[in-house]
């Protein structure tokens, strides 16, 4: 049985906030989730969704890649671990099973202006699959008293993600287009293309994501908070080759400043000629205090 992670949703019920700590990870048949206020306390909702697949001739090996990130406030900090080898026999792909995200360098968190994730240069080889995990983060240089001035931040980031392999005749794995969604706070009502497994079956999986902001006006230089952030996959139809990206931001407020957001969603398609799938969603209610955390593991509904 293989989880395949297939994206999150937070969201806050009273108030944004700054970027402190997500976390939405597979590990078995459970999730574990995080979700980490600023200066005001709050409550709110983390979401995953997860493909439980049990398909003939797929073998899967799991592991951790963590990348830590150094900038001055204001830049951009983007790093990697280098190149990842895995062995493998056949055709083999990897995927996220999620990550997690936190701030190291203030127990509030910081003003953002958004975070990527993605598994890089896949490529088979020598009977290893290799890929690069990099990841990005930008904290803002904005008019506040923590996150002002020209010192340096830090967060890190783990990237989980599963190597997926198998006989060619069995399963299949093929890059879907990147959908890319550019807006000002709306959900997207995209349709991602999927090329054709050439299998019976087949389940979409996320290999990176990113959403940066850019704002304007006034205000133009301050990176803000963050209310809602979602971005997954669903609706997949592979033998009409489309499928529907959940992408979405927004920071409203009290103050909701003018923002431009691009968000961008990497997805892998995972062909299988005999087995069966279950998508599943699971959801954490959080309650935290100043800087303090809402974690929680939740198993699988069976």
């Amino acid at each position: 049985m293989v989880s395949v992670w297939q994206g999150f949703d937070f969201s806050w019920d009273n108030a944004p906030h700054r970027l402190n700590e997500l976390t939405s990870v597979t590990e078995g048949d459970q999730v574990r989730h995080a979700f980490t206020v600023g200066r005001v306390p709050d409550t709110g909702l983390a979401r995953s969704w997860v493909t439980r697949l049990a398909a003939d001739g797929v073998r899967a090996i799991d592991g951790c890649s963590r990348v830590e990130l150094h900038a001055p406030l204001g830049e951009r900090a983007a790093g990697g671990t280098g190149v990842v080898r895995v062995p493998v026999v056949g055709a083999a792909t990897a995927i996220l099973r999620g990550f997690s995200l936190k701030c190291e360098s203030c127990d509030v968190g910081l003003h953002t202006r958004g975070f990527g994730i993605d598994l890089e240069d896949l490529r088979v080889r020598d009977g290893f699959l290799e890929f690069s995990p990099t990841a990005w983060v930008h904290a803002a240089n904005s008019p506040d008293p923590i996150t002002t001035g020209r010192g340096d931040y830090a967060y890190s980031i783990e990237l989980e993600w599963s190597v997926l392999s198998g006989a060619p005749d069995a399963v299949s794995f093929a890059e879907a287009t990147p959908v890319v969604h550019r807006h000002r706070g709306r959900p997207s009502d995209l349709v991602g293309e999927l090329a054709d497994p050439g299998t019976d079956h087949a389940v979409l999986g996320v290999r990176g994501l990113s959403v940066s902001q850019e704002y304007r006006g006034r205000w133009g230089r301050d990176g803000r908070f963050l209310r809602r952030v979602q971005a997954g996959v669903d609706d997949v139809d592979h033998r009409a080759g489309r499928f529907r990206p959940h992408l979405h931001f927004t920071n409203k407020g009290w103050i909701t400043y003018p923002v431009q957001v691009e968000q961008r969603l990497h997805t892998t398609l995972i062909g299988f000629s005999s087995g069966e799938a279950k998508r599943q969603r699971v959801e954490t209610r959080i309650r935290t205090g100043i800087g303090d955390g809402g974690r929680a593991i939740e198993s699988l509904p069976r």
